[in-house]
């Protein structure tokens, strides 16, 4: 199906992820904070609410430490969590040591964590 400017972000979403393959199920959604990540959040909230599915959207945000900013990030993705009523997990880990174990370079270490 060819996606048009004036579909709205939730129909794009829809059409990537069908509501039918997950409207009843929980589902995790990894959340940096950034606005890709949290346009997804909002809009799987969305399509949650309107398809009215028992299961529940839960967040995980993994604080990498790796920018100043990183504690800032995680802090914004709680709150932001707990105005919406979402679930919310934190883990955060020395990503540095882990990519020196690992020898695969930080990004791939960033995602092993």
């Amino acid at each position: 199906m060819r996606q048009t400017p004036e579909q709205s972000l939730e129909q794009k979403f829809n059409a990537a992820w069908p509501k039918r393959h997950w409207c009843e199920s929980h589902v995790v959604l990894a959340v940096s904070g950034g606005p890709d990540s949290i346009a997804m959040l909002r809009a799987a909230l969305t399509i949650k609410a309107d398809c009215g599915g028992r299961g529940q959207v839960h967040v995980a945000h993994f604080n990498h430490r790796h920018r100043p900013e990183a504690d800032a990030d995680q802090e914004w993705v709680e709150s932001l969590c707990h105005c919406l009523n979402v679930a919310c997990t934190v883990r955060s880990g020395n990503i540095g040591a882990l990519a020196a174990t690992q020898g695969d370079g930080w990004e791939a270490a960033a995602r092993f964590a």
